[in-house]
C-alpha cells in the first residue's frame, strides 16, 4: 500500500498564532508534528506554510525522508515541501507564467504500476487578496497545475470549501475527492470544522483508493503553554493499492 499525506503546518508555530510574519519553528510544536509523521509513516508527505529551506532540511533529517522545497511566490514565507521515500521533483511554481501568491509543486514517485505524479498545492485565501480577486487567482493557479503537471493526485490547502469553483474545475478535469470515494465527507480538517484541505485523484488512481483519514483532535493537541493544537490544520492522508518501486 502507498500512503500520501498532507498538512498545512502553520509555520510550526502551533495554534493559536497571530499569523504575522513567522519566526523560527517552535521546537515543541516541530517535535510534536515530527512524532506524528513518524507514526503515520507516509510514502509521500505534502506540507504547506514551511517558512524557509533550512526548516525543510531540518524536517527531512528528523523524519528520515528526502524531498524538495519551494518558496512562496508573492508571499515567500508561504513555502511548500514534499517529502518522499522514493521520488524526484518534476516542476514547481517558480516556473509559472504568473507567480502564485503561495506555491505549488509536482513530484514523481516510482511505483510497480508506473510513475505516479503528486501535486502539493496551496491556493490563495481571501485574507490577502479579498473575496473578489482570491477566487479568480485560485482558479488560475489550479488550472496551471492541471495543465502543466497533469498530476495523478492533487493534495493541499485549497482555501475553499468543497462544492465551490475548485471542486467544479477538478470534477470537470476528471478528478474525484478521496473523502467522497471513501464515504468520509464528515471528516473536517481544521479546529473550526472546515474542510479546505483535500486530496483529489484521477482515474485510474481513483480505482486504487483503499482508505482515507484525518488526524483527530486529541492527536493534534499541543502540550505547549498557550497553544491548543499543533497547527490550525489537521493532517489528512489517503492509502492507495499501489507499491513504491
Amino acid at each position: 500500500m502507498l500512503k500520501v499525506a498532507c498538512q498545512n503546518v502553520f509555520w510550526f508555530q502551533g495554534c493559536p498564532f497571530p499569523s504575522a510574519e513567522p519566526g523560527p519553528p517552535s521546537p515543541e510544536v516541530f517535535a510534536g508534528l515530527v512524532r506524528y509523521y513518524r507514526r503515520l509513516a507516509p510514502d509521500v508527505l505534502c506540507l504547506q506554510e514551511v517558512q524557509a529551506e533550512a526548516v525543510f532540511r531540518d524536517l527531512a533529517d528528523e523524519v528520515g525522508l528526502e524531498g524538495c522545497y519551494c518558496p512562496g511566490g508573492g508571499l515567500p514565507q508561504y513555502g511548500g515541501v514534499v517529502l518522499w521515500r522514493r521520488g524526484r521533483p518534476v516542476l514547481d511554481s517558480r516556473s509559472a507564467a504568473e507567480p502564485p501568491e503561495r506555491m505549488w509543486q509536482v513530484v514523481e514517485v516510482p511505483t510497480a504500476a508506473g510513475p505516479l505524479t503528486v501535486a502539493n498545492v496551496h491556493l490563495p485565501s481571501n485574507r490577502h487578496l479579498g473575496k473578489v480577486e482570491s477566487p479568480r487567482r485560485r482558479m488560475a493557479e489550479m488550472a496551471e497545475v492541471l495543465d502543466r503537471g497533469e498530476p495523478d493526485i492533487v493534495a493541499g490547502d485549497f482555501n475553499e470549501q468543497p462544492g465551490g469553483p475548485i471542486t467544479q474545475l477538478l470534477g470537470e478535469r476528471g478528478y474525484s475527492d478521496v473523502a467522497a470515494i471513501t464515504g468520509r465527507l464528515e471528516l473536517t480538517t481544521t479546529p473550526a470544522g472546515r474542510r479546505n484541505d483535500q486530496i483529489w485523484v484521477r482515474e485510474p488512481v481513483a480505482g486504487r483508493v483503499a482508505a482515507y483519514d484525518v488526524a483527530t483532535r486529541p492527536e493534534m493537541r499541543a502540550d505547549v503553554p498557550g497553544k491548543d493544537y499543533l497547527s490550525d490544520h489537521f493532517p489528512l492522508h489517503a492509502v492507495l493499492r499501489m507499491e513504491c518501486k
